[in-house]
């Protein structure tokens, strides 16, 4: 025996795909939040990492950027660091 669908109308149609656009704005909104999230001070792990790296930089005497750049360098990570000094500018030299 077939029962009977009531057929719905363009207005409740409508409004139903409404919501389903709603919804998967929605959910494109927080992909594009969780991808922009930058790393903080308070990211698991950043403590630790930024206590190794003070740490190497004391034990070897020099500074944290000289760290950086070496990890960036051996993990071929693809970093490109440049000076922002102008050679032969008066203020730097």
């Amino acid at each position: 025996m077939a029962t009977l669908r009531a057929k719905k109308s363009k207005e409740e149609l409508l409004k139903e795909a409404e919501a389903k656009v709603k919804t998967i704005r929605q959910q494109i909104k927080a992909e594009k939040a969780k991808q922009n999230s930058a790393l903080t001070k308070e990211s698991e792990g950043m403590a630790a990492a930024i206590a190794a790296v003070e740490s190497v930089a004391n034990a070897n005497k020099v500074k944290i950027a000289d760290v950086i750049k070496a990890i960036a360098k051996i993990k071929r990570a693809g970093l490109k660091i440049e000076s922002t000094r102008e050679s032969g500018h008066y203020f730097y030299d």
